[in-house]
């Protein structure tokens, strides 16, 4: 609800400095949560937060992500059901914003005067602030509920995924494809999830990190971008993975999410996919996006030529190929790219025991054939 609140004193004007608190790597605590600071804007106006970033030496001591905690109570269970979705709007520099909550807003790059937030810290250090990067408007957005406010941005090659279901539980990632942007993990393009008290945390993975809001590199159109969730729902539910806004050429893109479970590709730029959920669990192998189907038709093509042969039994993983040919060499990864298991010996199957991989998960396949031929085959194991 809406109120008033006197505020007594001289208002801050000026250089403020702020000190941020970095953790030891020898604290004892998850390294993602050694180096959060909350502050908050200590000006009668609103502060630009590509200015404050920018400024003097800021950037070597925090990441370029800003994190507003947006809280939401249950509505009445007719109206909305019995989840909440209590989380952190978040806006990196390099890329952009994600709401917290359905229909919620995106922060749009400003931050009003007396709004809190987070930040995390690269190194010890201190955050400047001072006049050049307050602005004389946008003092309008203040993330303590689900007002729309339309970002400013001008348009890039963006796309944003909403994780839901029909009761409540949401979240949202971004992920934008810019030419600046690094393969590898970078703190002004590249937002970490935070885990918040939310039900549903959304995210896309690069270097192993899971992310709220991606920069990825300059579209190719056959980028593959793994996705993953955490679901707190210790029930039976169905989830539903839609595109809630596009920008730039993916406007004219197919968008193609792909599920491991059913080793299927679904065109979420024509609908959204469901999938029913029976628990709670953290589920980081089972999507990933994509831009075209050549990944599915490259794999039949191989099929009527010489494909892979992925059969299972009560304890053993067996591959070989259609033709039979000798395999001389062996490797499955996963969707990180990171080499799960490893075989050299030349023979025209490979067998594996269920225990040395983790079960059901999306995996690659790759075999060197005898004729110095590489082959590979998406799997769901």
């Amino acid at each position: 609800s809406n109120f008033a609140i006197d505020f007594e004193g001289i208002p801050n004007n000026g250089t403020i400095t702020v000190n941020l608190s970095f953790s030891s790597a020898s604290v004892t605590m998850a390294e993602e949560n050694k180096h959060w600071n909350l502050i908050g804007n200590p000006y009668p106006s609103a502060i630009d937060i590509e200015a404050l970033y920018n400024h003097a030496n800021n950037a070597n001591v925090l990441t370029g992500s800003f994190y507003f905690w947006t809280h939401q109570t249950t509505y009445n269970s007719e109206e909305n059901g019995k989840y909440s979705a209590d989380d952190y709007a978040i806006y990196t520099v390099g890329t952009g914003g994600v709401a917290a909550v359905p229909n919620g807003t995106v922060p749009n790059g400003y931050i009003s005067s007396g709004q809190g937030f987070f930040v995390e810290a690269l190194q010890a250090g201190n955050i400047e602030w001072n006049n050049s990067i307050r602005v004389n408007n946008q003092n309008n957005l203040f993330f303590k509920s689900t007002e729309k406010n339309k970002s400013n941005l001008e348009e890039k090659d963006r796309i944003w995924l909403n994780l839901s279901n029909e009761n409540g539980a949401f979240s949202q990632i971004l992920i934008g494809f810019l030419p600046e942007s690094s393969k590898n993990y970078t703190p002004k393009f590249d937002g970490i999830r935070m885990e918040g008290s939310n039900f549903l945390s959304f995210y896309s993975f690069k270097n192993d990190k899971k992310l709220a809001i991606q920069g990825a590199t300059a579209l190719q159109g056959t980028e593959t971008i793994p996705l993953g969730f955490h679901s707190k729902i210790n029930e039976s539910t169905i989830l539903k993975v839609a595109i809630d806004k596009l920008e730039g050429g993916l406007k004219e893109k197919p968008i193609y999410l792909f599920d491991a479970k059913t080793n299927a590709f679904h065109d979420l730029s024509k609908s959204s996919y469901e999938f029913t959920l029976e628990k709670e669990g953290i589920y980081n192998n089972r999507f990933s996006l994509h831009f075209t189907t050549a990944a599915l038709n490259f794999e039949q093509v191989q099929h009527q030529k010489e494909g892979l042969l992925v059969t299972k039994n009560s304890d053993e993983i067996i591959i070989s190929t259609f033709k039979h040919t000798s395999i001389k060499g062996l490797k499955i990864f996963d969707l990180l790219g990171r080499t799960v298991f490893s075989s050299n010996h030349a023979n025209t199957e490979v067998k594996l025991y269920k225990s040395q991989i983790q079960a059901n998960t999306i995996y690659i396949v790759q075999a060197k054939l005898e004729n110095g031929k590489t082959i590979r085959k998406k799997v769901f194991l």
